[in-house]
């Protein structure tokens, strides 16, 4: 790959040499804090979240194994992502590269950051293949994007085939393991010590069950993460979410049982949509969630929503017609969607949608 320093953008390069190292510092506990013109009222909230940075970062190595230096916090994976745009594409000359169908997250950040987005089909069972990316890339590529496990498919992108990626291309390679504690697959947020242009992020929405809190680890050498640091926006992560997130990662085993527990359901729920006349393919999935072909997927898409059922119809994504992706919930709720599932009838749904 081209050194770090070579991949940043000419004037964020020039920013960071008037920029100090990083935007905060821990105090000494009883530090009068006149300074950054902080309420001395309704503490702790009234402070702006410093040492709770640095305890998350602690919980974070001791919950993954990973060095505190090589662990970098953001508002969520989008935040990271949207940083790592800013600070390495050109607006109006670089491009990045993803394997589609993916989440449409990525397209859309491109989008607003002006840089030009390149989707590379995955294989005919959604694998995924080095070489059609690096055929893909160009002087201009910047940033190849990998989610593993893929959204909306479900299926684990071959660390073999990630690393060949990282090997051969000069710019970063992004993996997005969101869903990847769902998988007895092993992460590959160590690989970055041996692979310096790779990156991967682990957001806690899924994989701690802590959507609500908007908090994501990126796991990268030691310079990136510093980089990244003097670069995103000062505080960008709340006190409270950051309390909130170093409790969660002390909570390993209750963690490891919710996701077993939504493992063990994926597979039931998987298992009984193979049953249905109507369902043509369920693919695997290694997530909390899983994508299905069925006949009439837009029609059962509105059936399920008219009984309260929310799902997502996958049907614009690149080789995903009639798919709808299927989340996973707590066990009654499972049933209820397979009730439902296995009341429809296809032709009275024709003939309803007929006379409307």
């Amino acid at each position: 790959m081209k050194k770090l320093e070579e991949l940043i953008r000419p004037n964020v390069r020039a920013l960071l040499a008037q920029l100090p190292p990083c935007a905060e510092t821990q105090r000494p506990e009883h530090t009068i804090c006149l300074d950054r013109n902080e309420s001395p009222y309704n503490a702790p909230y009234n402070r702006y979240p410093a040492a709770e940075r640095h305890e998350l970062r602690a919980e974070a190595s001791l919950a993954t194994g990973i060095r505190p230096e090589c662990i970098f916090t953001g508002a969520g994976a989008w935040d990271i992502f949207d940083l790592l745009l800013r600070t390495f594409c050109r607006p109006g000359t670089d491009n990045v590269i993803a394997p589609t169908p993916v989440s449409e997250g990525f397209a859309r950040l491109a989008a607003l950051n002006d840089v030009a987005y390149r989707p590379v089909p995955l294989g005919p069972q959604f694998e995924l293949r080095a070489e059609r990316l690096l055929e893909a890339a160009d002087e201009r590529s910047k940033i190849v994007f990998i989610c593993s496990p893929n959204n909306p498919t479900g299926n684990l992108a071959d660390a073999d085939e990630i690393v060949r990626t990282a090997d051969a291309f000069p710019g970063l390679v992004v993996v997005d393991e969101t869903y990847l504690a769902f998988s007895s697959a092993p992460s590959l947020r160590r690989q970055p010590s041996v692979h310096p242009n790779l990156i991967v992020v682990s957001s806690l929405s899924q994989a701690w069950a802590s959507a609500g809190l908007r908090v994501a680890l990126a796991f990268a050498r030691p310079e990136t993460v510093a980089l990244l640091d003097r670069l995103r926006a000062p505080y960008n992560v709340s006190t409270p979410s950051l309390r909130l997130a170093c409790e969660t990662l002390r909570r390993n085993f209750s963690i490891f049982k919710w996701n077993s527990l939504v493992a063990d359901e994926r597979r039931k729920v998987m298992a009984a949509f193979t049953q249905l006349p109507f369902c043509t393919c369920v693919y695997p999935s290694e997530a909390n969630f899983f994508l299905v072909r069925l006949k009439g997927a837009k029609r059962i898409y509105r059936y399920l929503a008219a009984n309260g059922i929310a799902v997502k119809d996958c049907s614009a994504y690149d080789g995903c017609a009639d798919c709808l992706r299927i989340g996973i919930g707590l066990p009654h709720e499972n049933t209820v969607l397979l009730s439902a599932m296995r009341k429809y009838d296809p032709e009275k749904e024709v003939e309803s949608t007929t006379l409307s």
